[in-house]
Parts: structure tokens; C-alpha cells; sequence
């Protein structure tokens, strides 16, 4: 069975608190088909969803399908991670502009590895297409970090790349 990270976010905007936000980090999971049952089974325990937002962030081949499949819910959709880049020579680079013409309302920026693998961390390009970015960061970087008009995401180690979903207790 895949894993997927579950965040529970929230922010600080103009000194008043936002409604809680959660979102479904889908990872590097799934199939057409297999996306499609799991986001109708999200959408139906999340759609009456009372006291938070909800959301998914998916990888860019299925973007269309969850456009498609969350249109008139109410919940929030995004991608995974976003080029530095705004335009140019950069083959398989996908510009946080192109995904929020797309109609994403959210990124996720900053994933652990892909700050440890690809050194990736800039926010400039998603706030700047108007997305809601959703800052991942682990437990030390969290307690440092105090940023405004960001989503800080908090994802336990142990669901990082290991297989193991946290706990409610853990998170």
C-alpha cells in the first residue's frame, strides 16, 4: 500500500490565524487508475469538511485528473514542487507560473530531499504566481523559521522515505 504525508498546516496572515489547512502529499505513488479511486474516497470524507481547508498535492502527470475530479468540491489542489526558473532552456523544468495557470492553488517547496538532493528551497517563484506555498521543513528548521504569507508544513522524519505513515501522536 502506498504512503502518503498528511499535513496539518496553518498560518499567520495579517495577525489573524487562517482556518487550518490539511493537505495529502501524494509522493511518488500511484497510477491513473489507482489515483482516481483514492482521490473520490478523499473527496468524500473530506468535501463536509467543517473547521479546516483541504487539499492534495500531486505529481504534475496528474494534475488534469485531479482538476478534473475535485472541480465544484471546494477542496485545494497543487503540485509538488516547482522550477527556480520562470521561463527558458530547462529541459523537464516545470514554472510554478505554468502550474498556477493551470489552476494549482498550492506548491510544495522545500521537500527534505529535494533540499538535500537538489539544494531546491526558493519560495520567491510560487508566492510570485500567487500560490499558496507550503514551506516543508523538518522539526529544528521549524523552530527557527518564523515567515509570513507561508504555509509551514511540519512532516515527522519518519515519514520521510521510509514507508511508515505518523502517527497522529508523532505529528
Amino acid at each position: 500500500m502506498a504512503r502518503h504525508s498528511i499535513y496539518q498546516v496553518s498560518c499567520k496572515k495579517n495577525e489573524s490565524m487562517r482556518q487550518p489547512l490539511v493537505v495529502g502529499n501524494w509522493k511518488l505513488n500511484g497510477s491513473l487508475a489507482g489515483s482516481k479511486i483514492r482521490i473520490r474516497a478523499i473527496v468524500n470524507v473530506l468535501e463536509n469538511l467543517v473547521h479546516a481547508e483541504a487539499g492534495l498535492c500531486l505529481p504534475y502527470v496528474y494534475l488534469f485528473q485531479v482538476q478534473q475530479l475535485l472541480a465544484n468540491t471546494g477542496l485545494l489542489w497543487g503540485s509538488q514542487n516547482a522550477s527556480q526558473f520562470v521561463q527558458g532552456a530547462y529541459t523537464a523544468c516545470v514554472s510554478a507560473e505554468i502550474v498556477a495557470e493551470f489552476g494549482c492553488r498550492l506548491m510544495i517547496v522545500g521537500r527534505s530531499e529535494r533540499r538535500h538532493y537538489s539544494a531546491e528551497n526558493s519560495s520567491k517563484p510560487v508566492i510570485e504566481a500567487q500560490l499558496l506555498a507550503l514551506l516543508d521543513l523538518d522539526k529544528a528548521s521549524l523552530e527557527k523559521v518564523k515567515s509570513f504569507g507561508l504555509v509551514i508544513a511540519y512532516e515527522p522524519i519518519l515519514a520521510i522515505g521510509t514507508g511508515q505513515a505518523a502517527t497522529p501522536a508523532l505529528a
